[in-house]
């Protein structure tokens, strides 16, 4: 039973692969960032949607598209961790927004400013440029340190060495990547911005593990904060 004393809301969850999506790496960390959101704010979540899938334009989000037209009819905001998560074109958030559908970005708060909105939308659209971008540059710095076999078929030692460190900087920048929106939607912005020691600690609770398949630390979480310039 509905509380008629709270502001009725959807929730909605995104993650970019089939991976992520069945180990749940980046769904647990989304709903703690908005149930802990709504029940501040004293919201209620009357549905909750989730989707796999990384298509840039809202065509390949049927799952949105269901999500959005529920919020027409029920007249309830949908609620999201992270811009982003709804929206990857800033043509699409505005076509939204105009239709009278409102979109609570947790990063953002309840009521934010225009200018700062639109922003973070065109900012949404340049990263989804640029994460193509930069995966396609770490490919092509990994093989520009492969080296050539020697005469008996093996890597020389300095060229499996590079090899080995290309393969594993490759494979660390995918990770950080991929952490990118759990990350930004737990650290938030301004007054509401958590520490990385409370970071590290609703990882754990989600039961998100590191690259290497261990507990976070603070400092885990900033060398990842780091590599991908989250303040």
């Amino acid at each position: 039973m509905t509380d008629k004393t709270k502001t009725k809301v959807i929730a909605y969850y995104r993650v970019s692969t089939q991976e992520q999506g069945k180990s749940g790496l980046g769904l647990d960390a989304q709903r703690y960032a908005i149930e802990t959101f709504c029940q501040t704010n004293h919201f209620e979540i009357v549905e909750t949607f989730s989707e796999v899938g990384s298509g840039s334009s809202l065509v390949g989000r049927p799952t949105m598209q269901t999500a959005i037209k529920l919020s027409k009819k029920i007249k309830a905001p949908i609620v999201v961790a992270k811009g982003d998560r709804a929206f990857r074109k800033e043509s699409d958030r505005l076509n939204v927004k105009e239709s009278g559908v409102k979109i609570i970005n947790v990063a953002l708060g309840i009521n934010p400013d225009e200018t700062l909105e639109g922003l973070h939308g065109i900012f949404a659209e340049r990263e989804r440029k640029l994460i193509s971008q930069r995966t396609s540059d770490a490919l092509k710095q990994k093989i520009k340190h492969e080296g050539k076999d020697n005469w008996w078929g093996h890597k020389t030692a300095p060229q499996a060495r590079a090899n080995g460190n290309a393969t594993q900087s490759a494979n660390s920048f995918a990770f950080a990547e991929k952490m990118r929106v759990t990350i930004e939607a737990l650290r938030g912005t301004g007054s509401s911005k958590k520490s990385f020691n409370a970071i590290a600690r609703a990882l754990n609770d989600s039961g998100s593990k590191t690259a290497r398949s261990k507990e976070w630390t603070a400092q885990q979480v900033i060398n990842i904060a780091n590599r991908l310039k989250i303040e």
